[in-house]
């Protein structure tokens, strides 16, 4: 007995030699996570872990998002129905094949435990791409500390989910007195937005920034819409509007005197504190002869509609946001921008009538000041202007902005990439199961931006930087070189490229299997994209609330075993009373009504059941139709969606209780 523990010990031994020698574990960057919790991480999530936000985990693909992708591609397509069923059966072969994972089955376990630890919250830094990992309490304790700030957040007594749906769909249908373009934007079933907050690891006692996601809320389509629509005004007012950091760099090709001094300024918490009434009354008069799909009055009744009143719920309880702009709004960046093109052509000009080298990104300034003792004064007027809107400043020879470091150099600039001291280069890894293309694209726009930005003097240093970057992340050294070579010859190409003719698009997974069919489908005329959403990012951080509205459910009759199959993004309690209604009601279209009538059965409701959950109406649809065309139903349709048998079989194979 002795000896085989000895000889287990030794195996054991061998092994963890093994594992600790493993690529996978020499080459995780533990810097990637910030553990603030109290609870001890084992060497085998850290590694999980260390491969960064984007690492991309191989899984077998999900039947449900490849039934999705065919019903798009049937849609929005223009295949003729041969091509389809061959693109359909090319990839039901790749689904059928076997195939290997190497991510390592430990890392598998590792990230899997820690989604189960009920104590801990898992989001993403501030400014950094890593992973924090704090204790649950004291990560509500930060966002309600934030919440606490009356002048900005209001607490509400109930749950406004109902009244904020049936008021914006009421005022929607004033404003557009078009019942279809109303329809367009008209929600049912829309979801509270809800807030998170990212952890900032760079300030003392780690405060959070706070991000309203109004994701299929009632807002989200109208709110893109609008930035569609507002985006090309932005520009339009103040000539100190910056694009990227390119935009600065053409900008500033000009002599300047050395006496001019590089200055600085970054407006405080903009978003969060934009006056929006003075925004809108700027923006009637200043756009009032523009041509909009909709008239002035129309326009701004819109905008409030989006940006007003934010209402949203954090852990259970529900809030009014009172002031400012949302950050996660699609809207605020568009309205943040010509909130400052209003400050800066009307109300800087008007206390300050001199001529500023001045020029800005959202909230990030840059200015060339001639006199620092005037610029003392200055700087006390633009904090004098708007009580809410305070900047800070920063004077030096050598100067961070946005992703560039600006050097004053005699009579001329120099520059060079700026990385900020929160940066990992946390990139894409070598290992992570993303298309070669896509890894491809990391470097090639690293390469190019090095090409249009830097000066000579610092490119052979930028370069080396990128070098070391791949090398670190194992990425082969004649890969890098290659995406070196490309973007040499993007960036030195006179001739714009060709411009791709349309195709049909098939957004499948990123599956091994599938690598083949990108060129086979391309023959059909079909595009083939690949999606992500396996990374350990999406599988570990989760801020959106728990409780999902939507479900696939059945209901039975007592007196046989025939089922009623359906879908509904409502509570299921709420859709079961509308069926019950409608039974009332003796409608002939109601499927469970018309089996009671012919038969003189009774419906069981009380043992209504979810089979699944799911947000997602079309995939909702989806596996109503599968689970329709599994047996024998009341159903008096067979689904929205015709689901051949093959794929049907994959449905009820990976969601068993469809049967």
């Amino acid at each position: 007995m002795l000896m085989i523990g000895i000889r287990g010990v030794e195996k054991w031994n061998k092994l963890d030699a093994l594992i600790q020698r493993s690529p996978w574990t020499t080459n995780a960057n533990l810097e990637n996570i910030v553990n603030l919790s109290t609870v001890n991480i084992d060497m085998d999530t850290k590694c999980a872990l260390g491969f960064g936000l984007g690492f991309s985990v191989p899984r077998k693909p999900d039947p449900l998002t490849i039934a999705k992708a065919f019903v798009n591609l049937d849609k929005w397509g223009n295949c003729s129905d041969t091509n389809t069923m061959l693109a359909k059966g090319c990839v039901y072969g790749s689904m059928l094949r076997d195939y290997t994972d190497n991510y390592p089955l430990r890392f598998h376990k590792a990230i899997n435990s820690l989604k189960k630890v009920q104590n801990i919250h898992v989001t993403k830094a501030d400014k950094s791409s890593v992973f924090v990992i704090l204790d649950k309490n004291v990560y509500v304790e930060k966002m309600e500390l934030l919440l606490s700030d009356n002048l900005v957040y209001e607490k509400l007594r109930k749950n406004p989910l109902a009244t904020v749906n049936k008021d914006f769909n009421k005022k929607l249908k004033l404003v557009f007195k078009d019942e279809g373009i109303a329809n367009r934007f008209i929600t049912i079933n829309a979801s509270l937005p809800y807030m998170y907050g990212l952890i900032k690891t760079h300030k003392v006692g780690n405060p959070v920034r706070p991000i309203v996601s109004t994701v299929n809320s009632s807002t989200y389509e109208l709110s893109k819409w609008l930035v569609i629509l507002l985006t090309p005004l932005v520009g339009s007012i103040s000539d100190a509007h910056l694009i990227n950091s390119t935009d600065l760099i053409n900008k500033l090709q000009f002599p300047v005197d050395y006496s001019f001094k590089l200055v600085s300024f970054d407006v405080t918490s903009l978003f969060t504190n934009v006056p929006i009434a003075p925004l809108l009354e700027f923006f009637r008069h200043k756009f009032k002869d523009h041509v909009f799909p909709v008239d002035m009055d129309q326009l701004i009744d819109l905008i409030k509609l989006c940006v007003m009143d934010c209402k949203f719920q954090f852990n259970g309880s529900f809030y009014n946001m009172k002031t400012g702009l949302a950050m996660g709004n699609p809207l605020s960046p568009v309205l943040a921008n010509l909130y400052m093109e209003y400050f800066e052509s009307v109300l800087l000009r008007r206390a300050f009538n001199r001529k500023l080298i001045w020029f800005r990104y959202i909230d990030d300034i840059i200015c060339l000041w001639p006199d620092l003792e005037d610029l003392n004064r200055f700087f006390n007027i633009i904090n004098g202007l708007v009580p809410s809107i305070k900047f800070t400043m920063e004077i030096d020879g050598c100067i961070p902005f946005l992703d560039v470091l600006i050097h004053r150099c005699e009579n001329s600039f120099k520059f060079e990439v700026y990385r900020k001291p929160t940066s990992n280069d946390s990139f894409i890894h070598y290992y992570s199961d993303h298309h070669a293309s896509v890894k491809q694209s990391v470097f090639l726009s690293m390469f190019l931006r090095a090409l249009r930005v830097v000066s000579p003097e610092y490119f052979d240093i930028e370069i080396n930087k990128i070098l070391n970057i791949g090398a670190k992340l194992c990425y082969p050294s004649d890969f890098l070189d290659s995406c070196y070579k490309k973007a040499k010859k993007s960036f030195y190409r006179i001739e714009s490229p060709p411009k791709l003719s349309f195709k049909n698009v098939l957004l499948l997974p990123f599956h091994t299997n599938f690598l083949h069919l990108k060129k086979l489908l391309n023959q059909l005329d079909i595009n083939v994209i690949f999606s992500y959403k396996n990374t350990v990012r999406n599988i570990l951080i989760k801020h959106s609330p728990k409780a999902i509205v939507g479900c696939v459910y059945n209901i039975g009759c007592m007196e046989c075993d025939l089922v009623y199959v359906g879908q509904t993004g409502k509570e299921l309690k709420v859709r079961i009373g509308q069926h019950k209604q409608n039974c009332r009601a003796l409608k002939m279209n109601n499927a469970m009504f018309n089996h009671m009538f012919n038969f003189n059965h009774r419906i069981d409701w009380a043992n209504a059941k979810t089979i699944v959950k799911n947000r997602d109406m079309v995939e909702r649809n989806i596996l109503e139709s599968a689970s329709i065309n599994s047996g024998s139903r009341m159903n008096m349709r067979t689904g929205m969606y015709n689901i051949d048998c093959l794929m049907n079989n994959f449905l009820l194979a990976k969601y068993p209780k469809l049967k």
